[in-house]
């Protein structure tokens, strides 16, 4: 079973979970890619359509002409992760320890398949399947944030070099009962820039960097994509929700569904400017947000794309090299026009 062990210096939570070595990202022929670097599909893909089987029992799908769960028809499919680093019990530790705290790795790990064809992920997606996915997250999410829930987080991994254990598009959800370092220092951060400011430091970020447009890729009525002033790697964006709130499960779903959208507007943009590059993209959000927390934080959602090696210098201390400044990632996005309705990977066209 995964544990959790804390590090004695910093205090920080480190996941041991052994059994992901189990995970089918060793194995070559899911990443076979074409010449133009498209995964080609795979007759045993067990996240493709007719090998219901291959997964574990559905949690959860769309199913527009009806049929039963684990059948054919989907369009998108939510099952558990065959291979989770947080399970729903564990075997006591000792987390006062001073050196050797432990405790079990509580949550759950989900897999969201985005849609049944092998070779669209979301910047290829028609616009009403991207709202789909985010829909979906977000019911999802809200599925998860069940009190006692630290943290939820939305990801989805594109591409070898960033994680991926499978070409088939899938998203994934963590729910744990620890809150992650990185957002834990955010929330931090936020609480401390209101005290300063008498403001969300988001909202401030959000009205200015508009204002400024300098670092603006994309708008819309619900949302602002930027490439933030300090950019930790080239071409990161964010998207800022208009709409002050801590929670992502607190906003409507039809938001929800119009972020899917706008994401990928977003990506489209990333993969015409970097030639479909491997990254990361993932919500940021504190499930049951409440008093200072509530006011002080504001969800959203960041890119990472994978065009640069973290070296030794960032990995010392902390300070992350950026050789592309963000005004020049932002107007070189921003020139990128939007997708079509229903756009293809090149190996389709």
């Amino acid at each position: 079973m995964p544990e959790l062990r804390r590090n004695p210096v910093t205090g920080h939570w480190v996941c041991i979970a052994p059994g992901r070595l189990a995970r089918p990202e060793t194995r070559e022929e899911h990443f076979h890619t074409d010449a133009a670097g498209v995964h080609t599909p795979e007759w045993d893909c067990p996240f493709c359509e007719g090998n219901e089987d291959r997964t574990p029992p559905e949690l959860y799908a769309l199913r527009r002409g009806g049929g039963g769960a684990n059948t054919r028809g989907w369009s998108v499919r939510v099952v558990p992760n065959l291979y989770p680093a947080f399970a729903a019990e564990g075997e006591e530790g000792d987390p006062s320890h001073p050196l050797f705290a432990r405790e079990p790795a509580l949550g759950a790990c989900e897999v969201i398949i985005q849609g049944p064809d092998h070779r669209r992920w979301l910047p290829y997606l028609s616009a009403e399947q991207a709202e789909l996915v985010m829909a979906t997250s977000w019911r999802r999410y809200n599925r998860n944030a069940s009190p006692g829930v630290g943290s939820v987080v939305l990801l989805y991994n594109h591409g070898r070099g960033a994680g991926a254990s499978l070409a088939h598009p899938h998203g994934q959800l963590y729910a744990t009962r620890e809150v992650g370092p990185m957002q834990a220092l955010e929330v931090d951060g936020a609480r401390a820039a209101a005290r300063s400011s008498g403001s969300c430091v988001f909202c401030s970020m959000l009205a200015s960097e508009e204002a400024q447009a300098a670092r603006v890729v994309a708008t819309s009525r619900d949302f602002l994509a930027i490439a933030p002033w300090a950019s930790r790697s080239s071409y990161e964006c964010w998207i800022l929700p208009r709409e002050h709130r801590a929670d992502f499960g607190t906003i409507s779903e039809a938001r929800a569904a119009s972020l899917g959208v706008f994401l990928r507007a977003v990506l489209w943009r990333l993969v015409q400017e970097l030639d479909d590059p491997d990254l990361n993209w993932y919500i940021h959000s504190q499930p049951g947000a409440a008093g200072d927390a509530a006011g002080t934080y504001h969800w959203h959602l960041e890119i990472h794309p994978r065009v640069g090696v973290v070296a030794g210098f960032e990995m010392a201390s902390g300070i992350h090299v950026n050789t592309v400044a963000p005004e020049t990632a932002a107007e070189a996005l921003r020139a990128r026009p939007d997708p079509g309705p229903e756009e293809q990977p090149p190996a389709l066209r």
